[in-house]
């Protein structure tokens, strides 16, 4: 997906700063931060660490003779779930490690 085409940058002169947070009504907008994006990047790790835990305890069990995992492997289910997880890693990263503006 292109993101550029979701981003508006605001022309704001130089001797004004743009707010972090904007109310009207019942309405708040905060600004995002890096910070919040890296609270994501964590969250998102954790996530690629247990599906890849997972990924590896299906290989022990097909590996082990369950019919189960064998069966997946030999379909390439599991070869499928690790690009999943490289996919996940490659855009998170990207979007993280995008320069402002």
């Amino acid at each position: 997906m292109d993101y550029r085409l979701l981003i508006k940058l605001l022309d704001i002169p130089d001797r004004l700063s743009p707010p972090a947070r904007l109310v009207h009504g019942e309405v708040v907008a905060t600004a995002i931060t890096r910070a919040d994006l890296q609270d994501d990047a964590s969250r998102s790790e954790r996530s690629r660490r247990r599906v890849r835990q997972m990924q590896q305890h299906m290989r022990n069990l097909a590996a082990a003779g369950s019919a189960w995992e064998m069966e997946l492997a030999s379909r390439g289910v599991l070869d499928e779930g690790m690009l999943e997880v490289a996919w996940m890693e490659d855009h998170a990263t990207d979007l993280i490690q995008r320069p402002r503006g």
